[in-house]
């Protein structure tokens, strides 16, 4: 048998409901599309607005420099929970300030100074710092005693370090004492598998580790200052965070 046609009136009708879903459904994509565009807009006016409130990176160095009247000073380097705020200092050698201060008088306590060997101190893969101690005196550097505490160790972590660039924080993972004869801290420009096998060395003689991940791409701050009785290294070793 066959079906009944559907008369015109009704087939027009059907048009109609069809068409008029078709319209509806677009104005739900449509909708929904301009939403999505609204708010990635929103969203992207926030992340504007922050933006323009983040202040810049204020470079005091130049003026410091003139200050003191010593163009050597690079960085500071500050440790909170010791109270150590220290402007630090480089020459071309790694003699000068083992006896000269800030203003390059002659002094027996020195300066905190890094190694003459970095050429860049925003990149360098390992950062040595090195400043006095004494049994007389409290230099800056004899606060980094308290780091033979493990429960010191354990709560204050965190170094801070300004550059002209930029302002880093450190993370600390080892404390170690080493003999003076011990040189491995100084070599300071390996790359790789041999970056990573001199790391291995330092942790290996560490009194205390945090067991923090260290990778081939890491910056490493090795702060050095005197013990005594017996004479050795103590080396506090942090990680750019």
């Amino acid at each position: 048998m066959k079906g009944k046609k559907i008369k015109p009136q009704v087939q027009l009708i059907l048009y109609i409901i069809l068409a008029i879903s078709m319209i509806g459904i677009g104005f739900y994509f449509q909708g929904s599309r301009l939403k999505k565009v609204k708010y990635s807009n929103e969203k992207n006016e926030k992340v504007d607005e922050v933006k323009k409130q983040e202040v810049p990176y204020e470079n005091v160095f130049p003026s410091l420099r003139e200050l003191y009247h010593n163009y050597d000073i690079k960085a500071e380097l500050s440790i909170s929970s010791i109270n150590l705020k220290e402007l630090v200092v480089q020459t071309k050698d790694n003699d000068f300030y083992l006896n000269h201060d800030i203003y390059q008088n002659k002094n027996n306590n020195g300066a905190i100074f890094i190694d003459y060997r970095t050429s860049d101190i925003d990149m360098a893969r390992q950062l040595n710092i090195y400043g006095h101690n004494s049994l007389n005196s409290e230099l800056p550097f004899k606060a980094l005693e308290q780091y033979l505490q493990k429960d010191f160790f354990v709560n204050n972590l965190f170094v801070e370090l300004k550059t002209d660039k930029k302002a880093y924080s450190y993370k600390v993972f080892a404390v170690s004492v080493v003999a003076k004869e011990d040189n491995e801290h100084m070599i300071i420009s390996l790359e790789g598998e041999k970056f990573l096998n001199h790391i291995l060395l330092m942790r290996s003689k560490a009194l205390y580790d945090t067991k923090e991940v260290i990778t081939e791409d890491d910056n490493l701050l090795i702060l050095q200052t005197c013990l005594y009785d017996p004479e050795n290294f103590l080396l506090v070793m942090a990680k750019r965070i």
